[in-house]
């Protein structure tokens, strides 16, 4: 009987956050279904809420791929959530939020908010400001290493 050798420590860290991405989103999915959004329609609306940005610059930061966040900022423009607004140039435009988009934000943040909390509770203060700083670091590295998410590198 052939045995398949034990994956290494590096390879069993990141299955482990694989799995726990997955799963993580589903939950999270689960919870913005209850407030009429997506997880990437919640995403998007999180990071307009910062002020108006470029689509491309919106897929960078919610780390979704370029063809989603346009299909999902046409949506929530029909929806009423996002307006566009006129870019640097004539061929651009940015998205802000509507009163809509605030609205249904802060609706959702609380549940996303209290989720985060019951899935990081098995953590003291300290070692959760241990692994954020590790994720943060670990984070970093694969945006250099293999570039940002959402792009072809």
């Amino acid at each position: 009987m052939n045995s398949v050798k034990t994956a290494s420590p590096a390879a069993e860290v990141c299955t482990a956050m694989m799995r726990l991405g997955t799963h993580m989103a589903s939950v999270f999915d689960r919870e913005m279904m209850q407030h009429g959004l997506t997880q990437a329609q919640f995403r998007t609306l999180l990071t307009v809420s910062g002020g108006p940005l470029a689509p491309t610059e919106v897929a960078r930061r919610s780390l979704l791929e370029r063809a989603t966040t346009s299909l999902v900022a046409q949506r929530m423009v029909q929806a009423g959530w996002l307006q566009r607004q006129a870019g640097a140039s004539r061929r651009t435009h940015n998205l802000a939020l509507t009163k809509a988009g605030e609205s249904a934000l802060r609706a959702a943040l609380p549940g996303a908010e209290q989720l985060a909390d019951e899935a990081t509770a098995v953590f003291s203060a300290d070692e959760l400001a241990t692994l954020l700083a590790l994720l943060k670091k670990l984070e970093s590295h694969v945006r250099v290493r293999f570039g940002p998410a959402g792009e072809k590198s």
